[in-house]
């Protein structure tokens, strides 16, 4: 993650919230396309998960590897029909994190499902805005309902720059009229993030806030003593 802030990927704002947001069980949709860096922010995020916790990473070409992790498994399937079997079978086992390299098909609504009903998920999908991404998503071959994609705390955008560089430019969050950014282009509204988290734990929204901001605050001291 701090590679990301570094490179100019992530605010280092940014990327406290979405740390935050992974941290607290919070499910997102990453969304780009090819080259964009999906699947590297997808990596940077689960790497942030404490290490008690059970990660379980469903692919179908070896992508996503978190080196040294004890709770962490990687399955990988060949074809859609596999993947599908795959994961139904993680879904048993009730790990901390279900992580889908890619949504694409049957897979996916079984991923929305586990995250329904109270289960932790990420996923990367390939479109070129949230919007077209919820468009296809409730589209054959995925065929979401609303209800069940409301159900993603956050849809995560990245894009390459004219310049070439990795961005996240867009961050927002489902309502009942479709999407709400609550990150764009350097702004953000941290206020949906810590009222979400605070009634999800039943804290105080001051508390909630107040170690959003230490986040930010460690984040930039690990990379000025990386700096050092």
């Amino acid at each position: 993650l701090l590679d990301l802030v570094k490179s100019g990927t992530l605010t280092a704002d940014l990327a406290a919230y979405l740390e935050m947001a992974v941290l607290h069980g919070l499910s997102g949709l990453i969304i780009g396309e090819t080259g964009t860096g999906k699947t590297t922010l997808l990596k940077a995020l689960l790497e942030r998960i404490p290490e008690n916790k059970r990660v379980v990473v469903v692919e179908d070409s070896e992508e996503i590897w978190l080196k040294g992790r004890r709770n962490f498994t990687r399955l990988v399937g060949r074809d859609q029909h596999t993947l599908v079997d795959i994961m139904k079978d993680v879904l048993r086992m009730r790990p901390d994190y279900v992580v889908l390299g890619e949504a694409r098909g049957e897979e996916t609504r079984l991923l929305a499902q586990y995250i329904r009903f109270g289960g932790s998920g990420m996923t990367t999908f390939h479109a070129s805005s949230i919007r077209s991404a919820l468009r296809r998503l409730t589209s054959y071959p995925i065929e979401l309902n609303k209800e069940v994609i409301e159900d993603f705390s956050m849809f995560i955008l990245i894009k390459r720059t004219l310049e070439g560089k990795r961005q996240v430019i867009e961050v927002a969050e489902p309502n009942e009229n479709g999407v709400e950014s609550t990150y764009l282009n350097g702004w953000i509204c941290r206020g949906q993030l810590v009222r979400k988290i605070a009634e999800r734990e039943a804290r105080d929204e001051k508390d909630v806030e107040k170690e959003l901001s230490e986040r930010k605050e460690r984040i930039l001291e690990e990379i000025y003593h990386e700096k050092s």
